[in-house]
């Protein structure tokens, strides 16, 4: 199962790009993330015609081994060392949500969600 995880900033937090990179360093540091969901920290150029900077995301390919669930228990377990104002974008088969705000089980929740469609 592929997915990728966006992350944004709100009100003057750390950079997007801060974040995957920290998002992605945490997911490393966990063997089981390590080793069942393979992380890797991609870059994507903005769209033609569209203004900004590179984008960074965090892909992952979930095995058996590694859940949606242990996914989203180890975003917000991430979370919690952040700032809860953390815009976290996952998408799967097409399909995002995104969850705001400071409710990091929300994030465990979210996952759970796009994974079952």
């Amino acid at each position: 199962m592929l997915i990728t995880i966006a992350l944004a900033s709100q009100e003057g937090g750390p950079a997007s790009q801060q974040l995957a990179e920290s998002l992605h360093r945490s997911l490393l540091s966990n063997d089981t993330a390590r080793r069942n969901a393979r992380p890797q920290l991609l870059r994507r150029p903005p769209a033609p015609g569209q203004l900004g900077g590179v984008t960074d995301l965090i892909q992952l390919l979930l095995t058996d081994g590694f859940s949606a669930a242990s996914l989203g228990i180890a975003i917000a377990q991430w979370r919690l060392t952040k700032s809860p104002t953390i815009s976290v974008t996952v998408e799967h088969n097409g399909a995002t949500v995104t969850v705001e705000g400071s409710d990091a089980d929300a994030v465990e929740e979210a996952i759970r969600r796009l994974v079952s469609e």
